[in-house]
């Protein structure tokens, strides 16, 4: 038994090792989001001197009641959306808290 459970531990570290030197040196991408740190840089700069139409938009998204933080999400353990959203346990709650969620990210990536 002692052979075997030195082998897995051995395994598990050399397995280990290997995610590690696979992924040290890559830069995380998320696979859902499409702004680059540049895109995010590029629209701060514009904000930032007040060009149109940046600026007026960074306005509006900040009094949006999506920017709102006192907003409460109403979250599920369980969320299904069938076909036609029927059946919707939970899906319109995921929906409708999806998009505060995005403007609030953006809004903190925007404002530094």
């Amino acid at each position: 038994m002692k052979p075997l459970f030195a082998l897995r531990s051995l395994s598990f570290v050399l397995l280990l090792l290997l995610l590690d030197g696979l992924t040290a040196h890559a830069e995380f991408t998320h696979p859902g989001v499409t702004h680059s740190q540049a895109s995010i840089d590029f629209v701060r700069g514009k904000i930032a001197a007040g060009e149109e139409p940046w600026a007026t938009a960074w306005t509006q998204v900040k009094a949006s009641r999506n920017a709102d933080l006192t907003r409460k999400p109403e979250p599920h353990a369980h969320v299904e959306r069938g076909p036609y959203n029927n059946p919707n346990i939970g899906s319109s709650d995921f929906s409708r808290d999806a998009s505060p969620a995005y403007t609030q990210a953006l809004c903190w990536a925007l404002s530094g």
